[in-house]
């Protein structure tokens, strides 16, 4: 069983404050597990949370996923990681309270769908306005172990806005768009619970026009130990 904090969960981006930016919003689970967070590869759609042998083993499969995840023992209360059979970065995040599963094979279904109220943007803005927005957010490392060679780049382009990374809030500004583009934004190393900063700067290309797609525009990658 794999403890949370340790695989693709390892890396918490966090907003303002010290709140852990939630991407999806899941409704839906069964007696006794309360899904606390998840990883936004699994996307909008319909997942499986089912539990096994006495109702004790977990398991998660991931919207449009054909393969049932591992089983996961939950003998006490506490926190526990799922992942998805075909693709373990679908994970989700569950607290337990083993008094109140119920003897399985249980099985609910879990809706995912976007969550906006995640601060990661603001106002809309047009180009020329002489001002553009930028938004802080902070790569956290919620494992025991350093993360290495942690990448950051983003989805280019969107027809509704203008993005752009950096590393200090006064710039420079790139518009790295892979993981092995020239100008994506590395750090060599993140000690546990050391933290990282990205700038965000944006822009809205139409009037009043809000964009959700900035969401799902950023894009991480590490190595661990």
């Amino acid at each position: 069983m794999a403890a949370v904090g340790t695989r693709a969960d390892a890396l918490g981006v966090i907003t303002s404050g010290d709140v852990v930016m939630q991407h999806l919003r899941a409704v839906g689970t069964i007696p006794g597990v309360l899904i606390k967070r998840v990883a936004a590869r699994n996307g909008p759609g319909t997942g499986r949370l089912l539990s096994t042998l006495g109702g004790r083993w977990l398991h998660w499969q991931a919207p449009g996923s054909v393969l049932l995840g591992d089983g996961v023992r939950c003998d006490a209360d506490g926190e526990y990681l799922l992942e998805d059979g075909a693709d373990p970065d679908k994970w989700i995040r569950v607290q337990v309270a083993v008094a109140h599963l119920i003897p399985g094979p249980v099985e609910g279904l879990v809706y995912l769908d976007d969550r906006y109220d995640n601060q990661i943007s603001g106002g809309d803005y047009l180009p020329g306005e002489g001002w553009e927005p930028i938004t802080r957010v902070r790569l956290r490392n919620q494992s025991p172990r350093t993360l290495l060679d942690l990448r950051v780049w983003m989805t280019d382009p969107y027809d509704d806005f203008d993005l752009a990374l950096g590393k200090v809030f006064v710039g420079p500004f790139y518009k790295p768009t892979a993981e092995d583009h020239p100008d994506v934004l590395v750090w060599t190393s993140v000690a546990p619970a050391a933290s990282k900063n990205v700038y965000v700067q944006w822009t809205i290309v139409d009037a009043n026009a809000w964009s959700p797609n900035i969401l799902t525009a950023l894009h991480f990658r590490w190595e661990s130990l």
